[in-house]
């Protein structure tokens, strides 16, 4: 299911190849819900996370324009970001180069 966090961007992290999603007045940052994960799903993305993010209960908005409740991790406030929005194409672009 697609969904859209509103005031939110993700921004590519200071020196690292991946993004991290911050506050951002006027941002957007679409991306897909999950449903029916389990509590040791959730633990395992937990500890894949970090600690760089935190998870945080927020609302998205679907497509339909209804807003609903849902977890999604955010940086920490003490996380250098680049404040260069990120996108998936340059995300594979980037990991492309690094393995070639």
């Amino acid at each position: 299911m697609w969904g859209q966090l509103n005031g939110f961007a993700r921004l590519l992290v200071s020196g690292r190849n991946y993004p991290m999603v911050r506050s951002h007045p006027g941002g957007r940052v679409p991306g897909l819900l999950v449903r029916g994960l389990s509590v040791s799903d959730v633990r395992k993305l937990d500890e894949y996370e970090g600690d760089e993010y935190y998870r945080a209960s927020i609302q998205v908005q679907l497509r339909s324009g209804k807003r609903i409740w849902a977890h999604t991790y955010l940086c920490h406030p003490q996380v250098k970001v680049s404040h260069r929005h990120w996108t998936a194409v340059q995300g594979v672009l980037r990991s492309r180069s690094f393995c070639q």
